[in-house]
């Protein structure tokens, strides 16, 4: 009996040990997620589920085509994130593309009242750090985006801030894509780098999975062969792109709260790990891929097994309220 008992309580706790889906395991992965002050929906994210994470990075800044940086602060929110336990890196973007930004890169004495904005404005708030956001720069320009971030550790370094980057996607296939961002430079200039393993199916695009697996490990890879494990954190889409078949043109940037509610026929593709949906609206046919929680747990997994330092979520609002049920709450 007694043997039998125990063969059965083995059996039970396998399959127990088997149904914990290896993320939610983990406790040693910093939890990141991006939060938009404009959107009442992220708010509402972040209050329901900051117990299971640890940075939040509010988009609060911006840089305007002259170097001046606008904020867009929320101290009440701020106040009540740190109340949650929560470390508060506030991003920072750039207000236009490419060539309208120009003349402030380059610009040395530019980019040092930028630099020395920034630093007042993290120690007026005392936050932990900062998070540089800034995509869309000519490949040219790459030099003056890393002397920038020379710059900012200057004012930042002495007292104690981290200095954090986001970076856009690369492969070993496609080395020379976004190749302003020097990884290896701007991993030595800071502290956390999330690389953006998402847009592979993008707006402008046919419709194609927007983090499609195979892809999400090459990146992963390439990340790994310039920057230390401990300094990457695997970027994460919490949406998908809305596709209009009938009418052709962009494609719409959704939630997964908008998509769940349609009616239509839906889908996941083990392959790209991807979940899809075709639908029909007022005559025009759509079709979507998002992530759902079975495409993040296949990114949670991946994270996991890498030894990368963790992950980061674009954005609070967006998610499967189901990705909350594969990650284990702080203790």
């Amino acid at each position: 009996m007694r043997r039998w008992l125990c063969c059965v309580l083995a059996l039970v706790g396998l399959a127990v040990g088997l149904a914990v889906p290896v993320s939610a395991q983990t406790q040693s992965s910093t939890r990141w997620v991006y939060y938009d002050p404009r959107d009442p929906r992220s708010y509402a994210s972040l209050q329901a589920q900051h117990r299971y994470l640890d940075i939040v990075s509010p988009a609060y800044w911006f840089i305007q085509p002259n170097g001046t940086v606008t904020s867009s602060e929320q101290p009440e929110v701020v106040a009540q994130m740190r109340s949650w336990g929560l470390r508060v890196i506030p991003m920072v973007q750039k207000y236009s593309w490419f060539d309208k930004m120009h003349p402030w890169i380059s610009n040395p004495a530019a980019r040092a009242r930028t630099a020395d904005q920034l630093a007042t404005l993290l120690e007026a708030g005392d936050y932990e750090g900062i998070h540089i956001d800034i995509e869309n720069i000519h490949n040219d320009n790459g030099g003056y985006l890393t002397a920038f971030i020379d710059a900012l550790a200057d004012r930042l370094r002495p007292a104690g801030r981290l200095i954090t980057i986001a970076v856009p996607a690369r492969t070993a296939a496609q080395p020379n894509w976004h190749r302003a961002f020097d990884y290896a430079a701007l991993a030595a200039r800071t502290d956390l780098v999330v690389v953006m393993a998402y847009d592979h199916g993008y707006a402008a695009g046919r419709p194609a999975p927007v983090a499609p697996m195979p892809w999400v490990r090459d990146v992963l890879a390439y990340t790994q062969a310039h920057v230390p494990n401990e300094k990457i954190l695997l970027g994460i889409p919490f949406y998908g792109y809305d596709w209009n078949l009938t009418r052709r043109g962009w494609a719409r940037y959704v939630g997964v709260n908008e998509v769940a509610p349609k009616a239509g026929q839906r889908g996941f593709e083990p392959t790209s790990g991807a979940a899809w949906l075709r639908y029909t609206s007022g005559g025009e046919h759509h079709f979507v891929y998002y992530d759902n929680w079975q495409s993040v747990q296949a990114k949670l997994d991946l994270v996991a097994h890498s030894g990368v330092q963790g992950w980061a979520a674009w954005r609070l609002g967006y998610e499967d309220p189901a990705v909350w049920t594969l990650i284990a709450p702080r203790r």
